[in-house]
């Protein structure tokens, strides 16, 4: 479970946090299928993170430097 609250700025900061609950397939070994269920939908920068991490997983390079 994940709990994430965007702090980069006074909008965002505003906003309150988000809980994901992330369910792993294949775990330990080998997370082949990972599922992420929102359980207390907040403000903005999950979808910024999950978008990194997705293209961190298919690339090798995460998108912030």
């Amino acid at each position: 479970m994940t709990t994430f609250r965007m702090l980069m700025d006074p909008g965002t900061a505003a906003e309150p946090a988000s809980r994901i609950t992330h369910e792993l397939e294949g775990s330990p070994k080998l997370a082949a299928v990972v599922t992420g269920t929102v359980d207390c939908p907040g403000g903005g920068g999950h979808a910024w993170v999950l978008s990194d991490l997705e293209s961190l997983l298919e690339t090798g390079a995460p998108l912030a430097g």
